[in-house]
């Protein structure tokens, strides 16, 4: 519960601090730790069990806001960005850096499937459990 208090006041802090614009991608990553601290606090307050269905649910959410932000960073970002591969041209290794978040980005929107599908299926055992 204390990680949730964390995350939630590190990210308020961070964007209402903020000397300068903080880029749409940078909101995108302090506001997907709010909702992570938000969801930690509000698990630990209730006791939510972690293998329940709201519990899966809650991490596909967060699983599919960080994909979105995986992307944001990979096609909105203008410069800067590198794959870190020495030896080819920069323009080849800004290609290679954007591929691989979004990459990344794919694959946690995959994970967010994966986790919405488990809560679904763990909401019709709960309800066949009581029934």
């Amino acid at each position: 519960m204390i990680f949730g208090l964390l995350f939630g006041g590190f990210s308020v802090l961070a964007l209402f601090l903020a000397q300068h614009e903080v880029p749409l991608q940078w909101k995108g990553v302090l506001v997907l730790f709010f909702v992570w601290g938000v969801w930690m606090f509000v698990a630990g307050l209730f006791n939510i069990d972690p293998d329940s269905a709201l519990s899966y649910f809650a991490g596909s959410i967060i699983t599919a806001c960080f994909a979105v932000v995986l992307w944001l960073f990979a096609w909105r970002q203008k410069t800067g960005g590198s794959g870190g591969i020495p030896f080819i041209p920069d323009a080849w290794n800004q290609i290679v850096g954007r591929l691989v978040l979004a990459l990344g980005g794919l694959i946690l929107a995959i994970a967010a499937g994966a986790f919405f599908r488990k809560a679904k299926r763990k909401r019709r055992k709960d309800d066949d459990d009581v029934a």
